[in-house]
């Protein structure tokens, strides 16, 4: 009898020849808290914030973490702590935060960020844990910065090589380029979202890839 191969069959069995092939492409999750997620030149209606992501199985405390900005020398101490799979919001406005938006989890109007051209660093300590620059020539960056946004535009961390939302912000190659994407829809999110697995490597690699390639399945 003569079978046709269904997509799904086909996804399937293109699924298994990438998962024995994963290690070569294995993605970089994190184990300590990134800068997931900022917005450093609002429009109407918005705010500057910074979220942070933990794509770890255990809360943080974050009572020795501090975000530095090479705009300002000044720079605000965090505090409390950032759930696992989960998220911490720092925005700078004292007013005008949009309502729709989660309630931030530290205001911190001190820290400023550059518009065009900036960077902020997530520092433990002083151990520096995490960086993100943007623009020509910033003072914090990893490997190469991001293009300079336009208004609205957010810095959104990946979920792996392919992104996959859901799966949250914990792709790290120390590479802002190769690690993060624009959005045009910022979603900042705060302790209070739900939180986020990260996925393994070989999920990172082939369900992302596959809904790339085929689309979404039934």
């Amino acid at each position: 009898m003569r079978r046709t191969l269904t997509s799904s069959t086909l996804l399937a069995a293109v699924a298994v020849a990438l998962i024995c092939i994963a290690p070569a492409w294995a993605d970089d999750i994190a184990d300590h808290v990134v800068v997931s997620e900022v917005l450093p030149l609002p429009a109407d209606g918005q705010a500057v914030f910074v979220e942070l992501y933990n794509p770890t199985g255990q809360d943080i405390s974050l009572d020795t973490f501090f975000l530095r900005s090479d705009f300002k020398e000044e720079y605000p101490a965090l505090s409390g702590s950032i759930p696992a799979y989960g998220f911490y919001l720092v925005s700078t406005a004292q007013e005008g935060w949009p309502e729709s938006w989660p309630t931030p989890d530290l205001v911190a109007p001190i820290l400023e960020l550059g518009t065009m051209s900036g960077g902020v660093a997530l520092v433990d300590g002083t151990n520096t844990l995490d960086m993100l620059g943007w623009g020509i020539s910033p003072g914090y960056f990893e490997t190469t910065p991001c293009n300079a946004p336009s208004s609205g535009e957010s810095f959104e961390r990946k979920s792996g090589s392919y992104h996959d939302d859901g799966d949250g912000n914990g792709y790290d190659t120390d590479n802002n380029i190769f690690d993060f994407r624009i959005r045009s829809e910022p979603e900042p999110q705060n302790t209070d979202s739900d939180p986020e697995r990260p996925p393994s490597s070989a999920d990172g690699v082939t369900w992302g890839f596959l809904k790339d390639l085929f689309g979404p399945q039934p």
